[in-house]
C-alpha cells in the first residue's frame, strides 16, 4: 500500500463512536472503528495499515479471496468519499447502500454532477434517510431556525438543494427559485379563504393556475427535490411513503423540515471540504 500518512475520517450519519467502518485505500480494504465518544460529522485520524482485503472484478466488497483477515460485518452503509493527497490525505464518508468503497466526490456525488436533475426522479438513488424523529441527535440551532424562521430556512434549502435540480411538473424551476420568498407567499395564498369563508378559494385558484406550489404539494415538491440532491433511495423518509401526506401531516411534517434541513447542510460542509477547496484545516 502507498505511503499515504494519517486518513482524516468524517463520521457519518447514523454511525458513532465504537462503530466499525471499513475503508478502502489504492484498492486494498482496512477496518477503522470509531473513538468512544465520536458523533456524525467529527472527524478522527487513522493510520493505513494491513490488514486488508483486496477487492477484484466480480467479487463482492468484503469477500476474502486472500488469507488476509475478512472484513468484519458493519451496521450501517457507508460510502468512504477519498479526497487529494494532502498531509494528512482526507477521507469523507457519507451513507450509500451495501458496501464500503472509496469514489472520486466530484464524478459520484449528485450535489455536483454537471447535469440536469428532476424532481421527479425522487427516490432513484442510492442513500438512506436519516430517521424522522432524530432531533434529539441534531443541533438544537439548526431545529430552531427552521420552526422559528420559515421562510428563510427555505430559501437556504432550495440554494442548498441547488440550481441543477429542477421542481415541479408543470412549469418546471430551478431548486433556488422555486423555493424562494415569492413563491413561498404563493403558496400561503392558495391557504386564502377570502372573500367567502370557509370555502377554500385559494386552494381552488392554486389547483388551477400553479398546482405545484399549491398548498402541501409545494413542501411535498420540496422533500422530493432533497431526496434527488442527496441521491435518497425513497422519496420520503417516512413514516409516510407518499412524500404528500409525509408533509401534510402535522406530526410528521415539522421534523421532516428539520431532518432534511441538516442532511443538506452536511452535504454542504462536505463539499465545501473537497480538494478543490483545500485541505482542513
Amino acid at each position: 500500500m502507498a505511503d499515504h500518512g494519517l486518513i482524516q475520517v468524517i463520521v457519518p450519519q447514523g454511525v458513532y463512536g465504537g462503530n466499525q467502518l471499513t475503508v478502502e485505500v489504492d484498492g486494498q480494504f482496512m477496518n477503522v472503528t470509531v473513538p468512544a465518544g465520536l458523533r456524525p460529522g467529527q472527524l478522527f485520524h487513522v493510520n493505513p495499515a494491513p490488514p486488508v482485503v483486496h477487492a477484484q472484478p466480480g467479487i463482492a466488497f468484503g469477500a476474502p479471496i486472500s488469507s488476509a483477515a475478512p472484513v468484519p460485518a458493519v451496521m450501517d452503509d457507508i460510502q468512504i468519499l477519498k479526497g487529494a493527497q494532502h498531509s494528512p490525505a482526507i477521507v469523507m464518508a457519507v451513507p450509500v447502500s451495501n458496501s464500503y468503497y472509496v469514489q472520486n466526490y466530484a464524478q459520484n456525488a449528485p450535489m455536483n454532477a454537471p447535469r440536469q436533475l428532476s424532481s421527479i426522479q425522487a427516490g432513484n438513488g442510492s442513500e438512506s434517510w436519516g430517521e424522522t424523529y432524530s432531533c434529539l441527535s441534531q443541533p438544537l440551532p439548526g431545529c430552531l431556525y427552521v420552526t422559528f424562521c420559515h421562510c428563510c430556512a427555505v430559501c437556504d434549502m432550495g440554494h442548498m438543494i441547488g440550481d441543477r435540480v429542477m421542481v415541479g411538473t408543470r412549469e418546471r424551476e430551478p431548486a433556488p427559485n422555486f423555493f424562494n420568498c415569492p413563491s413561498q407567499i404563493l403558496n400561503l395564498l392558495t391557504y386564502s379563504q377570502v372573500p367567502v369563508p370557509g370555502i377554500p378559494i385559494g386552494l381552488c385558484i392554486g389547483m388551477v393556475t400553479c398546482p405545484d406550489k399549491t398548498w402541501c404539494i409545494y413542501y411535498a415538491n420540496m422533500l422530493k427535490a432533497t431526496a434527488v440532491a442527496l441521491n435518497k433511495s425513497s422519496a420520503s423518509p417516512g413514516p409516510c411513503d407518499d412524500p404528500f401526506w409525509q408533509m401534510c401531516c402535522p406530526c410528521t411534517a415539522p421534523c421532516t423540515f428539520c431532518l432534511m434541513y441538516h442532511e443538506l447542510k452536511e452535504k454542504r460542509r462536505i463539499v465545501e471540504l473537497r480538494p478543490a477547496h483545500g485541505p482542513l484545516a
